[in-house]
Protein backbone atom coordinates (compact mmCIF):
# COMPACT_ATOMS: atom_id res chain seq x y z
CA UNK A 1 0.00 0.00 0.00
CA UNK A 2 3.06 2.48 0.82
CA UNK A 3 4.05 1.94 -2.90
CA UNK A 4 0.43 3.23 -3.96
CA UNK A 5 0.73 6.25 -1.55
CA UNK A 6 -1.43 4.81 1.40
CA UNK A 7 -0.26 4.22 5.03
CA UNK A 8 -3.21 2.13 5.84
CA UNK A 9 -6.77 1.16 3.60
CA UNK A 10 -9.46 0.01 6.00
CA UNK A 11 -12.84 -1.68 4.87
CA UNK A 12 -15.80 -1.92 6.72
CA UNK A 13 -18.70 -3.86 5.23
CA UNK A 14 -21.40 -2.86 8.05
CA UNK A 15 -24.60 -5.61 7.80
CA UNK A 16 -24.10 -7.66 4.93
CA UNK A 17 -27.73 -8.70 4.69
CA UNK A 18 -29.46 -6.17 5.10
CA UNK A 19 -32.45 -4.61 2.80
CA UNK A 20 -30.02 -3.04 0.78
CA UNK A 21 -26.43 -4.08 -0.72
CA UNK A 22 -24.67 -1.71 0.29
CA UNK A 23 -25.94 -0.92 3.83
CA UNK A 24 -23.87 0.86 5.98
CA UNK A 25 -20.12 0.20 3.93
CA UNK A 26 -17.27 2.22 4.53
CA UNK A 27 -13.69 2.09 2.87
CA UNK A 28 -11.30 4.80 5.20
CA UNK A 29 -7.93 6.15 3.26
CA UNK A 30 -5.16 7.22 5.50
CA UNK A 31 -2.66 8.35 2.51
CA UNK A 32 0.65 9.20 2.79
CA UNK A 33 0.70 12.41 0.97
CA UNK A 34 -1.17 12.31 -1.93
CA UNK A 35 -4.97 12.81 -0.51
CA UNK A 36 -6.27 12.10 -4.18
CA UNK A 37 -4.88 8.53 -4.05
CA UNK A 38 -7.74 8.20 -1.37
CA UNK A 39 -10.38 8.03 -3.70
CA UNK A 40 -8.65 5.68 -6.08
CA UNK A 41 -8.21 3.38 -2.78
CA UNK A 42 -11.44 3.66 -1.96
CA UNK A 43 -13.05 2.73 -5.82
CA UNK A 44 -10.31 -0.39 -5.41
CA UNK A 45 -11.94 -1.19 -2.67
CA UNK A 46 -15.20 -1.21 -3.70
CA UNK A 47 -14.80 -2.55 -7.06
CA UNK A 48 -13.28 -6.03 -5.33
CA UNK A 49 -15.93 -6.27 -2.97
CA UNK A 50 -18.12 -5.91 -5.98
CA UNK A 51 -17.01 -9.21 -7.32
CA UNK A 52 -17.95 -10.84 -3.98
CA UNK A 53 -21.40 -10.01 -4.12
CA UNK A 54 -22.54 -13.55 -6.08
CA UNK A 55 -20.92 -15.19 -2.87
CA UNK A 56 -23.26 -13.86 -0.12
CA UNK A 57 -25.56 -16.17 1.72
CA UNK A 58 -29.22 -15.77 0.85
CA UNK A 59 -32.13 -17.46 3.13
CA UNK A 60 -34.49 -20.11 1.59
CA UNK A 61 -37.29 -20.81 2.53
CA UNK A 62 -37.87 -22.86 5.92
CA UNK A 63 -40.04 -25.39 4.36
CA UNK A 64 -37.73 -26.18 1.64
CA UNK A 65 -34.78 -27.12 4.26
CA UNK A 66 -37.69 -28.99 6.16
CA UNK A 67 -38.58 -31.06 3.62
CA UNK A 68 -34.87 -32.07 2.77
CA UNK A 69 -34.04 -32.82 6.25
CA UNK A 70 -37.33 -34.96 6.49
CA UNK A 71 -36.08 -36.56 2.96
CA UNK A 72 -32.57 -37.51 4.53
CA UNK A 73 -33.49 -38.60 7.41
CA UNK A 74 -36.15 -40.90 5.94
CA UNK A 75 -33.71 -43.61 4.12
CA UNK A 76 -33.18 -46.96 5.16
CA UNK A 77 -30.05 -46.99 6.51
CA UNK A 78 -29.18 -42.53 6.72
CA UNK A 79 -25.28 -41.74 7.07
CA UNK A 80 -25.79 -39.96 10.12
CA UNK A 81 -27.56 -37.55 11.55
CA UNK A 82 -29.76 -34.79 10.27
CA UNK A 83 -29.15 -31.16 11.33
CA UNK A 84 -30.45 -28.13 10.80
CA UNK A 85 -28.94 -25.60 12.22
CA UNK A 86 -29.59 -21.76 12.72
CA UNK A 87 -26.51 -19.81 12.12
CA UNK A 88 -27.04 -17.23 9.79
CA UNK A 89 -25.12 -13.95 10.30
CA UNK A 90 -25.62 -13.69 13.75
CA UNK A 91 -25.67 -16.14 16.53
CA UNK A 92 -27.00 -14.44 19.24
CA UNK A 93 -29.86 -13.16 16.90
CA UNK A 94 -32.31 -16.22 17.55
CA UNK A 95 -34.42 -18.35 14.66
CA UNK A 96 -35.19 -16.50 11.76
CA UNK A 97 -38.53 -18.26 11.60
CA UNK A 98 -41.40 -18.41 13.88
CA UNK A 99 -40.02 -21.22 16.62
CA UNK A 100 -43.76 -22.72 16.41
CA UNK A 101 -44.33 -22.98 13.19
CA UNK A 102 -40.82 -24.62 12.86
CA UNK A 103 -41.40 -27.28 15.73
CA UNK A 104 -45.09 -27.83 13.64
CA UNK A 105 -43.10 -27.69 10.57
CA UNK A 106 -40.37 -30.29 11.98
CA UNK A 107 -43.13 -32.83 13.82
CA UNK A 108 -45.99 -33.07 11.12
CA UNK A 109 -46.34 -35.96 9.21
CA UNK A 110 -45.93 -33.74 5.55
Amino acid sequence: MEKEGALAVSLFPGFPHADIPQAGLSVVVAPITNWNSRNDSATSCWRGLERTFGFVYKVEPLDLWVAKAKQLGSTQQPKGPVVLLDHYDNTASGEPWNHRRTQRSLTSGT
